[in-house]
């Protein structure tokens, strides 16, 4: 049991790592709900989507060849130097080609100022520029030092949204006002450029601070490199896909239906940021953990262990939030307009729990050296999503005569019907190739049974807080008993 608790050590650093972000994200949610209109959270929210993309393309895949090829190749400065040059390149190509450019990409894709182009065009920039020292710090196990990174980003971050949006619209009168850029920052028409500003500064101070990383031989392998772009490309396109079905829809309301019902389901979709937190900081531990385990005895029963615990701790993690949903949304949603698409968070909970199984099943690709059957799964999902976001969702909105609600339930069930597609791709073709001793049946019970009590939670029991609380001290209680937890806690003290 050393070798799990090692794991998820790990897991709670890199936890930590990722929960700040979100945490900040958290505190940020009523500040941006607070200050921007539904609209203006829908230009907010397609920024990020919009870099979400670059970031994909951007990396090539390199994160995950990077891990790959880092613990296979003997001389693995070559493999650092080689990645870091990649990415350096490609990203300033980039810059130097978009950024003459920024008031003609701004109109295409829909935004009024130019400078938010810029904006966006610059923060991608540094952030990809720090994808290398990051996975390297992973790789290595320094998860501290990649906590403590990533912790000041969002610190940062957090202290100029609050700066810029907060403070600086007071000092734009009175004494404070032949200060024009102070003023310029308090126009209430540039609070969203406000928010991308903090997000630049941030990403330009975070890669400062891993300049030291960078400091190695420089130098360029070609066969890595091929080896690292053979490897890394299928995951690039899987990443693309993946952008689609989680992002695609955001874009797709504000023009099917409107920015202010973008605005609404992107609120809300907010309410999953606890289950998000768990997936991204599960994904973070387990990564370099099955890539380090690949190979050793038990290995496989390693990876089934880890799936089920992953499974149960997310399930609990969906009761919490439908258990508590008003409190939450009385904190992150401070405009009662943005509360009316709360009927897609238990399915989008349930939807990226499918997801994160998606994401552990899909080891056996990177294993074995078949991204490219990830990629073709990925792109079958994304082609799902185009297929319901442009075809069915229309046809319900003209032909079903739903109404905006009805229409952002039903996207938020195509995320949950793509998953669970994926998952169930993936683990058919991945039993074929690489089996592992999934405990299936097991873990479809787990995923059933949490689903019956958050839809209980949210239309019967909702805002009975006492009675969801039993519950779910009774849930935990049973999968404890099921699971024999005690002695799983027995086995790993050592004697």
């Amino acid at each position: 049991m050393s070798l799990y608790k090692s794991f998820f050590k790990d897991t709670f650093i890199y936890g930590l790592a990722s929960i700040t972000p979100r945490l900040v994200s958290f505190i940020l949610v009523p500040i941006h709900t607070y200050v921007l209109s539904t609209a203006s959270y829908s230009v907010n929210t397609n920024f990020y989507v919009y870099a979400a993309f670059l970031n994909v393309i951007l990396t090539f895949g390199l994160e995950t060849s990077f891990f790959r090829y880092f613990t296979a190749e003997k001389e693995k400065d070559q493999v650092v130097s080689t990645s870091t040059i990649m990415l350096a390149g490609g990203s300033l190509i980039f810059a130097v080609l978009a950024f003459p450019f920024s008031a003609e990409i701004a109109y295409f894709f829909g935004f009024d100022q130019p400078i938010i182009i810029q904006l966006l065009i610059g923060t991608v920039f540094f952030d990809t520029l720090v994808v290398i020292p990051f996975a390297l710090l992973r790789v290595q196990g320094n998860s501290i030092h990649f906590a403590l990174l990533r912790i000041s980003n969002v610190l940062i971050n957090l202290g100029l949204n609050i700066f810029l949006l907060m403070i600086v619209p007071h000092f734009s009168s009175g004494q404070w006002a032949d200060l024009n850029w102070l003023s310029w920052l308090g126009d209430r028409e540039a609070e969203t450029a406000d928010i991308f500003t903090a997000n630049l500064i941030a990403s330009l101070i975070t890669f400062a601070m891993c300049l030291k990383l960078y400091k190695r031989k420089i130098s360029f392998d070609t066969i890595i490199f091929k080896k690292l772009l053979t490897y890394g490309l299928p995951i690039m396109v899987s990443g693309i896909a993946y952008t689609i079905n989680e992002n695609l829809d955001k874009l797709m309301i504000a023009r099917l239906i409107s920015p202010e019902a973008n605005g609404i389901y992107a609120g809300c979709y907010k309410l999953g940021v606890f289950m998000t937190i768990y997936i991204m900081a599960f994904r973070m531990g387990a990564e370099p953990f099955f890539f380090n385990q690949f190979g050793k005895e038990n290995a496989k029963q390693s990876y089934s262990f880890v799936m089920t615990w992953f499974v149960l701790l997310a399930c609990l993690c969906m009761l919490i939030v439908t258990g508590f949903i008003d409190f939450f949304a009385d904190i992150l949603l401070r405009q009662e307009a943005y509360k009316e698409a709360l009927p897609i968070v238990p399915v989008i909970l349930m939807a990226n729990i499918m997801l994160g199984i998606y994401n552990n099943l899909g080891i056996w690709y990177k294993l074995t050296d078949k991204t490219r059957t990830g990629m073709y799964i990925s792109i079958g999902g994304a082609t799902l999503t185009i297929l319901v976001l442009f075809v069915v969702i229309p046809l319900l909105g003209s032909i079903g005569g739903l109404d905006m609600t009805g229409l952002l339930i039903c996207v938020a069930i195509s995320h949950l019907v793509v998953y669970t597609f994926m998952a169930g791709i993936s683990y058919y073709m991945g039993q074929k190739t690489y089996p592992v001793p999934y405990e299936t049946k097991k873990i479809m019970l787990y995923l059933l049974l949490s689903a019956i009590i958050a839809l209980f939670f949210f239309y019967v029991t909702r805002g009975r807080e006492f009675i969801n609380v039993l519950i779910i001290l009774l849930f935990v209680v049973w999968i404890a008993r099921k699971e024999n937890l005690p002695g799983l806690i027995k086995d790993s003290n050592p004697s």
